[in-house]
This record gives C-alpha cells, sequence and structure tokens, in this order.
C-alpha cells in the first residue's frame, strides 16, 4: 500500500502520508482522540469551505492568502508581482493586524550595497524609536554619514513614483549617522568585556576601519600598526567623492579612537599592547589581508566597507563570539497619514524632516491575513514535514509568505509527523478568519506550559511566544481568563499595525483567548 496515503499509529506521533484527504483525517478515530487540536481545525476548516474533504493534506502547504483586496485595483498586488500592497491604501477589516511581511528583499534594500534593511530602519524612526533605528543602521553601516550622500541608491529604486515621489531614504540615514557621529558616548562607547584577543592590522584601509569597529563591539582589541589621514585614504578615489566624505571619514576615525582602537605608536599612549607587537610588523590575521578592490568611484568604496564587516563577523565568530548582526522584525508596519504627505524640504538636515520621509514608506508588504485553521494547529503541534530530501519543522515551513518557495526542484512531500498531544490540554477555536490554535500543560496545579498559534491575524501564522511566557507557572487557581486576555492583548496591541476599522478584529483575538484560557 502507498504509504502516503496511510494514517500510521507511532509511538509519540502521528505519521500521515501525504496523500491522505482532508476528510479521512477528520474521520480518523487516532486524529480525533491524540490530536484534538488538528481535529478541531479540520471541522472548521470543512464547515467554512476553506479546504474540501477531498483536498490532500500536503495541498495545506501550497494555501495562499485569499485576501479580499488582491485583485482590487488596476496594478497586480505584492503577491502577484507587483510592488504595492492594495491593503495599505484600501480599508479592510479582514486584513492583518501585526503588519505587513515582504514576499521579496525589497527594492531598496536590494540595492543597498551594504544590505541595510532600509524599510525596517524608517519604521523604528517613524514609531518614535530614534535609538533602535540607530543602533540597527549601525550593525550594517557604522559610517552611515559618510556613505548614504552620495550613493542614493535606496531612492532611485524606491516603488513610489510620481506624484508622490521617491522616499530618500539616503537622506534619513545620513540624519541618523549625522546624530551618530555626534555622540560617540552612546554609539562608540568601550566595551564591557574583553575577549583578550589583539588584532593588528598593518596599513589603515577603509575596509579596516569598518572591521574595527565590529571588532571593537565585540570586545577585541584593535591596532593599526601605522596610521594616515581620511584625505590619504581617499585619495585614490574620484575627486568629488573623496571631497565629500573626508570630513565625515575624520570624525569617524575620531570616534575609532574615542572606543579604543589604537592608530600607530603614538596613539597607543599607555595602553597595554601584547610583546607580540612590534609595532613594526604585522600580526598574522585574516583582518590584515583587506581586499579594497579597484580605485575608483563608490561602488569599490562600498565594496570595501562591506568587507570589512564581513570579515570581523568571521574573525568574531571564530573567537567563539556572536555576530553583531541580528536578525529584525517579523512584520513591517507603515503610516497611513504620513504616506499621503510629499516630502519634506530637506535644506536642512532635522529630525522632523527624517521622520516625516520616514513615514512615507509603504514597507513594501503584504498585509493580508492567512487563514488556515488546518496550517495553525500542524504549526502549533510542532509537526515535522517530511520530504523526499529532508525534515523541515513546520514554524520554518509556515513562517515565510510564499513558503511552498522554500522547496527544491524535484522536491516531493511524503508525511506528516504530528506529535500526540499526550497530557496537554488543546484544541482549535475560530472565529471567521480569525482562528487559534493552542495547547496547555498542567501539573501540580500549575501551567507549566502553553502554546498558543493564531491565524488571520498576519500574513503567516503568528505564535504568542511573550504571552506564552507570561502564562507559564501561574496558579491555576488564580488565573482569570478575562485578566489573563487582557494582559496578554496589552502586549500584543503595542505590537500591532491597525488598518482602518480593523479595531474590531482585536477584540475577537481577546474573545477566543478568553475561551482558550476558560477551557483550562
Amino acid at each position: 500500500m502507498d504509504m502516503r496515503k496511510q494514517i500510521l499509529d507511532k509511538e509519540d506521533t502521528i505519521e500521515a502520508g501525504a496523500c491522505v484527504t482532508a476528510g479521512q483525517l477528520w474521520e480518523s478515530p487516532l486524529i480525533q482522540k491524540e490530536a484534538p487540536a488538528l481535529a478541531q481545525a479540520l471541522r472548521e476548516d470543512l464547515k467554512s469551505g476553506r479546504t474540501d474533504a477531498d483536498m490532500e493534506i500536503r495541498q495545506v502547504l501550497f494555501q495562499d492568502i485569499a485576501c479580499p483586496c488582491r485583485h482590487s485595483g488596476s496594478a497586480p498586488c505584492i503577491k502577484d508581482g507587483g510592488s504595492l500592497c492594495h491593503g495599505v491604501l484600501g480599508e479592510n477589516q479582514r486584513l492583518s493586524v501585526m503588519g505587513g511581511k515582504s514576499a521579496a528583499l525589497p527594492a531598496c534594500q536590494k540595492a543597498c550595497p551594504l544590505n541595510v534593511p532600509v524599510p525596517e530602519i524608517l519604521e523604528l524612526l517613524r514609531s518614535g524609536n530614534t535609538l533602535e533605528a540607530q543602533r540597527t543602521l549601525m550593525k550594517f553601516l557604522p559610517m552611515a554619514e559618510m556613505i548614504c550622500p552620495s550613493c542614493a541608491r535606496c531612492q532611485a529604486c524606491c516603488v513610489r513614483t510620481s506624484p508622490d515621489g521617491q522616499v530618500k531614504a539616503h537622506k534619513v540615514m545620513e540624519w541618523l549617522g549625522t546624530d551618530i557621529r555626534n555622540h560617540p558616548e552612546i554609539f562608540f562607547i568601550k566595551p564591557s568585556g574583553d575577549s583578550g584577543k589583539w588584532i593588528a592590522m598593518e596599513e589603515v584601509t577603509l575596509s579596516g576601519l569598518s572591521a574595527a569597529y565590529y571588532l571593537r563591539r565585540m570586545g577585541s582589541h584593535v591596532i593599526f600598526l601605522r596610521t594616515a589621514s581620511a584625505k590619504e585614504l581617499l585619495s585614490r578615489y574620484e575627486e568629488a567623492l573623496a571631497e565629500a566624505m573626508e570630513g565625515p571619514l575624520k570624525a569617524y576615525m575620531d570616534n575609532l579612537r574615542y572606543m579604543g582602537v589604537i592608530f600607530g605608536k603614538d596613539d597607543a599612549g599607555e595602553e597595554t599592547v601584547p610583546p607580540v607587537f612590534d609595532l613594526e610588523k604585522t600580526w598574522e590575521d585574516p583582518v590584515s589581508q583587506l581586499a579594497e578592490g579597484e580605485p575608483g568611484g563608490l561602488k569599490e568604496l562600498a565594496e570595501a566597507v562591506k568587507i570589512g564587516a564581513e570579515q570581523a563577523n568571521g574573525v568574531n565568530l571564530s573567537y567563539g563570539l556572536k555576530s553583531y548582526l541580528e536578525p529584525g522584525k517579523t512584520f513591517g508596519g507603515f503610516d497611513r497619514e504620513g504616506i499621503k504627505a510629499p516630502s519634506p524640504d530637506w535644506r536642512e538636515n532635522t529630525f522632523a524632516a527624517a521622520k516625516a520621509e520616514a513615514a512615507r514608506c509603504l514597507h513594501c508588504g503584504c498585509y493580508g491575513a492567512w487563514d488556515s485553521r488546518i496550517g495553525g494547529a500542524l504549526f502549533m503541534a510542532e509537526t515535522q514535514i517530511r520530504t523526499t530530501q529532508r525534515m523541515i519543522r513546520a514554524q520554518d515551513y509556515f513562517s515565510s509568505l510564499n513558503p511552498w518557495e522554500q522547496l527544491k526542484p524535484g522536491e516531493e512531500i511524503l508525511s506528516f509527523s504530528i506529535p500526540k498531544s499526550g497530557d496537554f490540554i488543546s484544541g482549535s477555536l475560530a472565529d471567521g478568519e480569525l482562528s487559534l490554535a493552542y495547547a496547555f500543560f498542567v501539573s501540580s496545579k500549575k501551567l507549566m506550559d502553553a502554546r498558543l498559534t493564531f491565524c488571520g491575524i498576519a500574513p503567516v501564522p503568528v505564535r504568542l511566544v511573550e504571552a506564552e511566557k507570561f502564562l507559564r507557572r501561574k496558579e491555576i487557581a488564580s488565573l482569570t481568563p478575562e485578566s489573563a486576555a487582557q494582559q496578554i492583548m496589552a502586549v500584543l496591541i503595542s505590537q500591532a499595525v491597525l488598518m482602518s476599522g480593523s479595531e474590531e478584529k482585536l477584540r475577537r483575538v481577546q474573545n477566543l483567548l478568553e475561551q482558550a484560557l476558560t477551557n483550562l
């Protein structure tokens, strides 16, 4: 018999073949008993018509967002190869309340030679998190004041065209960089820890200066055995480019000194330098061999800066230190009123101008809401998807906007390994396009573990990790469903990105949370 058409009872899991239908799963006593969350999700999807009884379970992996505004515009939406989600300018209560998710790398970030996450930084700025916006920028480019004014590739690739005009993101990055330069006590402080590692570079180069920041940031000591002025370093580049960048580069080098980077004998001062550093010899290290690329324009200069960052992070990791590049936010937002405004007057670099320009960004994401209850239950149960080539966690698979694009050419789905609920109290609740798959483990009258996964509130399933942490180890007797749901919603609302009229959706989310907690 074809294994892909069977439902098998394993010790701790249920092995469901990829060709088993939704109707067969729903009628299976094994699913009803050992995977109640999936059983209830199947019932809701079958009842609502979201799923047909003859649909094979593997087809859940290829279900797309059923967005009410997907075909409402004259231009294709972002899911269909366009550059705009029509939900950004429209009004619909069935869309995401958690923000948008990009189908691909945003055009501005893709065009940036340093891969700066431009939309993420603009969102942080317009939401008032200026410090976090600057810290995020520093992870990718510690010398934005120098590079960004002469680049502007992000603006050139912006999807906003006339009559609004493209977002001048490079001007925002320049303002952030200027403010960073003026506050070394915040952004160029000496590291609190000491890795005990010393890294020497024989000559000062742009790639070396870029690397120096990331190496020092992780607690390593950095020394350039011979120094050079900003003007000398830029002499190999085009005259106009070198002249524009000289001042910012000098300021950046001064801030590295403030951070503890040593430039030659004169800078060593009273710093304790290990005997191995003769100050005339170079310690053999990958960073000392950084390539500068061919002399010329901005492309070569930016490449040198990028190489420095990559090499530094490689060295940090080789020392057992973490990389300074950390993942960003899951979802993006936009400013409903700000996107309608024209570009501000940039004759003066001010915070007001930077924030107003940031508000004009559409964030290039899909704001639909993925509503498969079956997919949400598989996600919550931490299902493993077996293919002809590997095992994929459901959490990883469903985390991307077009998850089927993760499958390699010729790769086929074989089966689903669904953990049994065991001692967990689990289920699936639904309200229209909303669904909540949950599981609670109670021991000694305490809620020891919790899993909460929502569908219908974002372009992908959302696991409420912070809510799960809040609930863990709570005494059941003192846990009031209404009060607990309100406290969870306070956190969720702080992360919400609401469309016009979508406040009602958050109330329905709270009702589902109360129902799940009441089932305890």
